[in-house]
């Protein structure tokens, strides 16, 4: 944004050669933009240099690791071992089959690996409600679905130790050591062995940790934004109009935690077929201490 007017970034043309961009972390001097694809693009990461103002490189996020209603949602960046990990929610189409795993790509080679498939950590729980109403979708049919959303939320701690994860619809934090994660010799049963509770949470979208071990959690029921720790959960901040579904956040060198604010459980598919979302959408800023 400059001088108020707001204009794509880092150019229009660029942006043309992106399918579906759901989610984006600034580490250091990159960008990375996880690109869901569209039908016309193949879902990939795509990163930025902020500095040099120029493109890095594109990863493909390859078919092998996806499954036919795969859901790409957050993800980690562990810059020690030079690996991503995206959640894939799974359940694309909202209500179908709930499959999700963690997808590791090795940001140097371009390998991709599909890890703890399916495992328990990442089950959706139950439904949940804001405003008294429940968060549900309307299928072709009109049936009414409450939704339940599992593995979304992801983030990993500032010394890229520990990667915590959760569930939309889930009311547990979990962490597995990023150095399990990223050791391909592991075999599956050893790797589902190793994820462990770290906390309670709310319901919630994005997660974002510091490295006082506090995990930021977007508590969408309560139009807030809590922290939870190992000694448990509480909310920080609640507001009705500025936290109307919090959905990402980003530590900010001033101090500040940023959380972008976009009304998703008002969106028609969240909404049982309604849209009542509207604008304005925010930006907002809260210091955790």
């Amino acid at each position: 944004m400059k001088n108020g007017d707001i204009t794509p970034f880092p150019s229009a043309e660029f942006n043309r050669e992106l399918g579906n961009v759901i989610g984006i972390k600034a580490v250091k001097e990159t960008l990375w933009l996880l690109d869901m694809g569209s039908d016309k693009i193949s879902p990939q990461l795509v990163s930025w240099n902020i500095v040099s103002n120029q493109l890095q490189k594109k990863i493909p996020i390859p078919a092998n690791v996806r499954r036919d209603n795969s859901f790409l949602q957050d993800m980690a960046i562990d810059t020690q071992r030079q690996i991503a990990y995206i959640a894939d929610m799974t359940r694309g189409d909202l209500i179908g089959v709930s499959h999700p795993a963690i997808i590791a790509v090795d940001l140097v080679s371009g390998e991709t690996r599909r890890l703890l498939d399916n495992h328990p950590t990442f089950a959706p729980g139950e439904p949940m409600s804001i405003d008294q109403q429940v968060v549900a979708h309307a299928g072709g049919d009109g049936k009414i679905t409450p939704l339940q959303l599992g593995l979304n939320p992801i983030a990993i701690s500032p010394d890229d130790q520990w990667v915590y994860y959760g569930s939309v619809n889930g009311k547990e934090l979990w962490r597995i050591a990023s150095a399990d994660l990223a050791n391909n010799s592991l075999s599956a049963a050893a790797l589902a062995a190793k994820p462990e509770r770290y906390a309670s949470k709310a319901n919630s979208d994005g997660i974002i940790a510091d490295d006082q071990g506090n995990i930021y959690v977007t508590d969408v029921e309560q139009h807030g934004i809590g922290v939870a720790n190992s000694k448990g959960y509480h909310l920080l901040v609640q507001d009705k109009e500025l936290l109307n579904w919090a959905d990402g956040l980003a530590m900010g060198p001033d101090g500040y935690i940023y959380a972008t604010v976009n009304q998703l459980h008002k969106h028609p598919a969240l909404n049982s077929g309604i849209n009542n979302s509207q604008p304005p959408y925010y930006l907002v800023k809260f210091q955790p201490n």
